[in-house]
């Protein structure tokens, strides 16, 4: 079972002090997650490519992609394990940022007074969850959707704010010649939250209006991956193009969130 502590974060942040005290706290943070692998009846052969990898390759693609950016609010970049085994990656996380913070190092070297970010749980400004990215028969102009908390009457008003705001803006951008930008759009359904680490993350908070999406590659009408958790979730079964797209809003509707006001994510990117 996928319980050696795989689970890996980091933290990205423009505005880091020139000389920074040895141990810092951010506030603020938007915190960016995904799924690192699938399972099945036999661990080792589920390649999870379109319901996982696509989203760990998104995610990758847009960190690599606002790497130089100034943002003003810090992005914290979360690749977790074993979230298809009882959401143990985000457990991982979440207990980390309850305790004594998520640290990560921010320079420095173990012989010099190396510096440590630790974000801690009450850091978190916004949460974007992502995955189910390019499933067949989706491609790249299949819409992609902002799911938040909202099961029963109970809803979180700020999950479905930021989704709103988030999808308005996303929707505004005009794409470059010949590319496409997909449409993307909020749930607005009580349908609930697909299987993600919002679910840790909101419990363990203890907040459940927290200002968290989770995007996806399927809306409330259905789920697109015949091969989910299966040996035959591999290459063939993911279009290259819906992921590219894909990645670029994960990266776009970043930078609205880094650079926007907690819970406001209004920008231009």
């Amino acid at each position: 079972l996928p319980v050696g502590g795989y689970t890996a974060w980091g933290v990205k942040n423009s505005s880091l002090p020139p000389t920074p005290p040895a141990k810092s706290v951010y506030s603020n943070v938007v915190l960016a997650t995904a799924a690192l692998d699938s399972r099945s009846m036999f661990y080792g052969l589920a390649k999870g490519a379109a319901s996982d990898v696509s989203g760990v390759v998104a995610l990758l693609a847009a960190s690599t992609a606002i790497t130089n950016t100034s943002t003003g609010r810090p992005i914290m970049f979360a690749f977790l394990q074993a979230e298809s085994f009882g959401y143990l990656g985000s457990e991982q996380l979440a207990r980390s940022l309850l305790e004594d913070g998520a640290c990560v190092s921010a320079g420095g070297s173990e012989s010099s007074s190396e510096v440590k970010v630790c974000p801690r749980m009450a850091d978190i400004g916004d949460v974007l969850d992502v995955g189910d990215f390019g499933a067949s028969p989706l491609s790249a102009a299949s819409p992609l959707y902002l799911h938040y908390d909202s099961v029963g009457e109970v809803q979180s008003h700020a999950g479905s704010l930021m989704a709103e705001r988030l999808s308005s803006q996303l929707n505004s951008l005009t794409p470059p010649q010949g590319s496409i930008f997909p449409e993307v759009t909020s749930t607005n359904s009580r349908a609930g939250l697909p299987p993600s680490s919002l679910h840790t993350l909101i419990r363990r908070s203890g907040n459940r209006n927290m200002s968290a999406v989770s995007m996806r590659g399927f809306g409330p009408s259905g789920f697109t991956n015949a091969f989910y958790h299966s040996h035959l979730d591999g290459r063939n079964n993911v279009d290259d193009a819906a992921v590219c797209a894909a990645a670029t809003s994960v990266a776009r509707a970043l930078y609205l969130l880094a650079t926007a006001t907690p819970g406001d994510p209004v920008a231009t990117a």
